[in-house]
């Protein structure tokens, strides 16, 4: 005896996926469809007067990303074009001629950020007589900047490797040039002199050193500073790290090089650098002693 199910006692379910059955009842007896091969006419659907109210639109939106298509891609490689040109062939002809391209507009860019970045290296001897007071410029460290803006400032990072023949107080600076001539120096040498309590006023180098007389290897001093110099944008820059000392009596500073070592390369020969940052112009309100010099 054949067991009779009321279709109202089925579990129900809750969505109908592809490979589940519709229960058909033909003229040829009952049968089953998947639910995969249900196709439902656009005359039997309810948002069929909306669909064909709207046909020409249709038929006009398709037209015109045809045309669209054709006009963004060459139809040959589908590389995009852009004014019915190749894009990827105007990027290879500005990639051939990058060194040519800069930003339109430095001077609206944000305030401190970096427009632009030099370093020097040089493993150059340098023998200078240092004394009474006198700045000498540390040539062989010499770099230069062409500003891609008015009025920026420039972010000084100096790594001097060094020695002295005996033992003595000296200290660093900047001199800065500009332009190509190198008439009218400007030497950003040190703070106001600072008295010591109820004492008089004493010498103050912006970077201090000392050598003592029982050491024979020289030493890295690093000279860090941010300069401001109203420099105009095309106009070369060239800053000098600078040395300096007190005392009236002469003694010799060495760069790159030990002061008991001959004028040749050896184990306590060394480099110097000179990184320089183009910064956008901002306000900087560090004080400085800008001196004559000689």
């Amino acid at each position: 005896m054949a067991n009779n199910t009321s279709i109202s006692n089925l579990n129900e379910v809750e969505e109908v996926n592809s490979g589940d059955f519709f229960i058909i009842d033909t003229p040829s007896g009952t049968q089953k469809i998947d639910f995969g091969n249900v196709l439902i006419p656009l005359d039997n659907a309810t948002f069929n007067t909306t669909i064909s109210a709207h046909a020409d639109d249709i038929a006009q939106n398709k037209t015109e990303l045809k045309t669209l298509t054709a006009a963004l891609y060459n139809g040959v490689d589908q590389n995009l074009k852009l004014n019915s040109v190749n894009v990827l062939t105007q990027l290879s002809a500005v990639s051939a001629n990058v060194d040519t391209i800069e930003v339109a507009d430095f001077e609206n860019s944000v305030v401190g950020s970096v427009l632009q970045t030099i370093q020097f290296r040089t493993n150059e001897h340098m023998v200078i007589s240092v004394e009474d007071d006198i700045i000498h410029s540390l040539s062989a460290l010499s770099a230069s900047i062409t500003p891609k803006a008015n009025n920026s400032a420039f972010l000084l990072i100096a790594r001097v490797h060094h020695e002295s023949a005996q033992s003595q107080d000296y200290g660093f600076g900047f001199r800065r040039d500009v332009g190509t001539g190198y008439s009218s120096p400007t030497y950003i040498d040190r703070l106001d002199h600072n008295p010591t309590a109820g004492g008089t006023a004493r010498g103050h180098y912006m970077f201090g050193g000392f050598d003592s007389v029982g050491e024979t290897q020289p030493e890295d001093r690093y000279l860090i500073h941010i300069d401001a110099p109203a420099a105009n944008k095309g106009i070369p820059v060239t800053y000098h790290p600078t040395v300096r000392a007190n005392d009236t009596t002469a003694f010799n500073f060495f760069l790159n090089r030990s002061r008991s070592a001959a004028d040749s390369f050896d184990d306590e020969d060394g480099e110097s650098s000179f990184i320089i940052m183009e910064l956008a112009a901002g306000t900087f309100t560090a004080t400085q002693f800008v001196s004559t010099g000689p």
